[in-house]
């Protein structure tokens, strides 16, 4: 092999380290309240609409809950920091149900156990981790309010 030839298979090698995705699995680190409904995970790379727009997540999952347990994956993620919204959405209308006043009343959760201040969701800043794109196993809290 000569010197050329050499640099580019180096080079080549070298790019696709540096392209190296990984998986994140996120699971409740408890039984759920119930089977009801899907246990739907968020992933983002930014604050921006942390946590609530899910159209601003770099991506969003919807799993299937059984014997109350789920797992939402996360594939083909890039190393960086990163931040993690849950949701047990038990009536399944893709969206958190609140009281009148606010109050959740299905199952929520975020990276790092960030926990919100009455009146507002913790800043992605306080939920956001480093991950490294290797496969990375998540058990985050689920929080329940209020019985639905």
């Amino acid at each position: 092999m000569n010197h050329i030839q050499r640099m580019v298979v180096l080079g080549l090698s070298l790019g696709s380290t540096s392209a190296f995705a990984g998986t994140i699995v996120v699971s409740p680190k408890t039984e759920l309240r119930n089977s009801k409904g899907f246990f739907r995970c968020t992933l983002w790379s930014q604050g921006e609409g942390f946590p609530i727009d899910y159209d601003k997540a770099d991506q969003r999952i919807s799993a299937p809950i059984s014997d109350a347990q789920s797992t939402c994956t996360f594939e083909n993620v890039q190393p960086g920091k990163y931040a993690i919204a849950l949701l047990h959405d038990e009536n399944d209308d893709k969206k958190m149900e609140t009281t009148p006043v606010g109050v959740p009343v299905e199952g929520f959760g975020f990276s790092n156990d960030a926990t919100p201040m009455p009146g507002q969701t913790p800043a992605f800043q306080v939920a956001a981790f480093d991950y490294d794109g290797s496969t990375l196993n998540l058990q985050l809290d689920v929080r329940y309010a209020k019985p639905l």
